[in-house]
């Protein structure tokens, strides 16, 4: 369902910690399976060497999902709620604690969400988040695998701390109701 989609999008807030575009793959047993793919990029307060807290934006972040339920099938957006973000020991190698609160819009009417900050987190380009999506008077429970490339600053091979990062391919994403 959207929740698969939402998972991918999230994924994608996870790349405050560095992150990039791709596609998502859902594969979730039970109901609303499918294949999601993900585009969009997010935007980083600075992420360098030394570790220390942040804040993230998705940036035209779409999800478009196709072999999942019927009502699931088609163009989503996810958006960060600003002033909800939130990461900790952040450097180019990892992140802790990521958070957001998640808004958007699909087939299924608005969508809310957040990401659980005790079990989402990065190492290196690889984003795992975990949350809850609402969509459709659904609750779904999710969890992404992302792969994320930074695409300025230090995180990648440049100069200064990294501020932007795309979703890339052979990212993935589970999703039950």
């Amino acid at each position: 369902m959207f929740t698969r989609k939402l998972i991918a999008l999230t994924a994608g807030a996870v790349l405050a910690a560095g992150g990039a575009v791709g596609a998502v793959t859902a594969n979730a047993s039970g109901p609303g399976a499918g294949v999601c793919t993900v585009t969009g990029s997010v935007t980083s307060s600075g992420i360098g060497l030394t570790p220390s807290s942040g804040s993230f934006t998705f940036n035209s972040v779409s999800i478009n999902c196709t072999s999942s339920d019927s009502d699931d099938n088609g163009s989503w957006t996810v958006n960060t709620v600003s002033g909800t973000t939130h990461t900790a020991n952040e450097t180019c190698g990892g992140a802790t604690n990521i958070a957001a609160t998640l808004t958007g819009t699909g087939p299924e009417g608005s969508l809310t969400g957040a990401l659980d900050s005790t079990t989402s987190h990065r190492a290196g380009a690889d984003v795992f988040v975990n949350g809850t999506i609402t969509a459709g008077g659904e609750v779904h429970s999710f969890h992404g695998h992302l792969i994320f490339q930074p695409t300025n600053g230090i995180c990648a091979g440049g100069s200064g701390n990294t501020t932007t990062a795309n979703i890339i391919t052979g990212s993935t994403a589970v999703v039950s109701e």
